[in-house]
């Protein structure tokens, strides 16, 4: 299917997809959801949303010769407050004419797909409700997914590969999605960038590894040792200003070759009557600009003779 201009699914209605259809995509033409996808290929025959100009499939389907898929040409998939999208065993690549590949308000539930070799941000989450499970995210000049002000229980992130886009893996503001047992690598930034002090994020499992810096987050948040954070081309995690209510702990960790036990701290930590904060022995914490530490709770910190810990600042090479 040749599609131009604007494909929509009005509200109430529903655009159900065989496995192996294939939707070619004119130059800015996207599917706009009021309505309902459903999209569920299979193992041998997946669902395609791609460029027009993508010739690897199904051969010259413009009549503009031979032809290869490049990022941007096509808009991409935009869910609506309105709009469910469900995707299955599918590919959607080449789009991101607006500088994103699947934009979600409404909600989307995508499973064992691939979306990839996109322009700008793979998906771009600002509201609703999204699952995303066993599926590859990769590939995009910026960053492969971003959380926009989503809120807590509304996102889950599962069992997925989020690689090798130019920003950062997971891109996070305002949000709590729900991260589990994926593996984030190959990313130009972070791995995981959480941007602001979200209390609370849950991160179970996660492999963040081979990227530039694996983890950007507030220090209220920093994940338990299920998650594996190295190594990665610099082992430094950025923690933002906080306000320590449980018991969080900041990790000296080590592999064959490589140990992460630096982290820098652009904001002011206070922990609570309630708080507990504990650092392994050898950790270099770098503070950036004017700030500061208030206790009023727990604050231990016990180095050793040949691992200290050392308080310093971000300029401190």
């Amino acid at each position: 299917y040749l599609v131009s201009g604007e494909l929509q699914v009005p509200a109430g209605k529903t655009l159900s997809l065989d496995a192996g259809v294939v939707f070619k995509f004119q130059s800015n033409a996207y599917l706009h959801l009021y309505g309902t996808l459903l999209a569920k290929g299979s193992d041998e025959d997946k669902i395609y949303f791609t460029s027009a100009k993508d010739d690897e499939l199904l051969g010259d389907s413009n009549g503009d010769g031979a032809s290869v898929g490049t990022p941007g040409f096509w808009k991409g998939v935009l869910v609506e407050s309105s709009g469910v999208a469900t995707l299955s065993q599918g590919v959607i690549r080449y789009a991101g004419y607006d500088s994103w590949t699947l934009y979600n308000r409404g909600m989307i539930t995508v499973s064992d797909s691939l979306i990839t070799q996109g322009k700008g941000n793979g998906i771009y989450h600002e509201s609703g409700r999204s699952s995303i499970t066993h599926s590859v995210i990769s590939a995009f000049d910026a960053n492969g997914i971003v959380y926009s002000n989503v809120g807590s229980g509304v996102a889950l992130l599962a069992d997925s590969t989020i690689s090798n886009n130019k920003s950062s893996g997971i891109y996070s503001s305002g949000s709590r999605p729900t991260l589990q047992g994926n593996t984030i690598t190959g990313n130009g930034s972070y791995g995981v960038n959480f941007v602001d002090s979200t209390y609370g994020v849950a991160m179970t499992g996660n492999t963040l590894t081979g990227n530039n810096y694996p983890l950007a987050i507030a220090m209220g948040a920093m994940p338990d040792s299920s998650n594996t954070l190295l190594p990665n081309k610099v082992n430094r995690v950025l923690l933002h200003g906080d306000t320590i209510n449980g018991l969080v702990r900041l990790p000296s960790l080590q592999n064959e070759s490589q140990r992460l036990n630096h982290y820098v701290i652009d904001g002011d930590i206070a922990v609570s009557q309630t708080g507990q904060l504990m650092r392994d022995a050898g950790l270099v914490l770098k503070m950036s600009g004017n700030r500061q530490f208030t206790v009023d709770g727990i604050f231990t910190a016990l180095g050793q003779e040949t691992q200290p810990i050392l308080f310093t600042s971000f300029k401190d090479d």
